[in-house]
């Protein structure tokens, strides 16, 4: 990546705690295990595009303490320019107070079953072959078309749920109008044949790539030259 980047935005220290469980109001809880991270969504943000390799310029404060210190020395490290970093006076550095618990989060076990078995639905993206409708007039879908199996029946996933179109676009880039949709596993499969209904007439598809890679540039490769 050769461009330059400028970021404007915040820089701050995450302390962080790990505890067995999060706190009552006005109960202590000890054996945490401590670290701190240099953190702020722009900092992060600056960092990761120099490390891609863009001249980076990070526009955004710090305050006048030790913080504030080793979080411009921090950027510089990773090779951000920080002349546009200033230093406040008489303020202090952002820090973020974050507590994490063992447990994790609401849900979490049933998440972590959910991921051991197969997906019902993969999230796929489809061009359409032909936009013509029978009068000749180029239709364009936006959202919420059936999606059809080749033989015009409706495709309805482990769970009992019907494929729509969940979004549509023009992608001039590949000369291709885009769907995207959730397939069952066994219609998620690039290459395959199927319909969108749109307006009471039918458009033939194809499923252009299943799963979350971009139809256009997969590797990222345009945005490392």
């Amino acid at each position: 990546m050769t461009g330059r980047v400028i970021v404007v935005g915040s820089v701050n220290e995450d302390l962080v705690a790990t505890v067995n469980h999060l706190p009552a109001p006005g109960e202590t809880v000890t054996g945490a295990r401590f670290a701190q991270h240099h953190g702020g969504k722009g900092g992060n943000q600056a960092v990761a595009a120099a490390r891609l390799g863009a001249v980076t310029i990070f526009v955004g404060a710090v305050g006048a303490d030790d913080i504030g210190t080793a979080a411009r020395a921090a950027l510089e490290a990773d090779g951000v320019d920080v002349t546009e970093l200033r230093t406040l006076p008489d303020q202090s550095t952002g820090v973020a107070l974050i507590l994490v618990d063992a447990i994790g989060f609401v849900g979490k076990e049933a998440y972590l079953r959910q991921r051991e078995g197969s997906p019902a639905a993969v999230l796929s993206s489809l061009t359409v072959d032909d936009p013509r409708s029978g009068d000749g007039t180029a239709r364009y879908m936006l959202g919420r078309e059936p999606i059809l199996a080749a033989d015009g029946s409706p495709l309805v996933d482990a769970k009992k749920r019907r494929s729509y179109v969940t979004s549509a676009g023009s992608g001039p880039s590949i000369g291709k109008h885009i769907l995207m949709a959730y397939l069952p596993p066994e219609q998620a499969v690039e290459g395959t044949k199927l319909l969108v209904e749109y307006f009471g007439e039918r458009y033939p598809v194809t499923v252009a790539v299943a799963g979350s890679t971009p139809l256009f540039d997969p590797g990222n490769e345009r945005i490392r030259s």
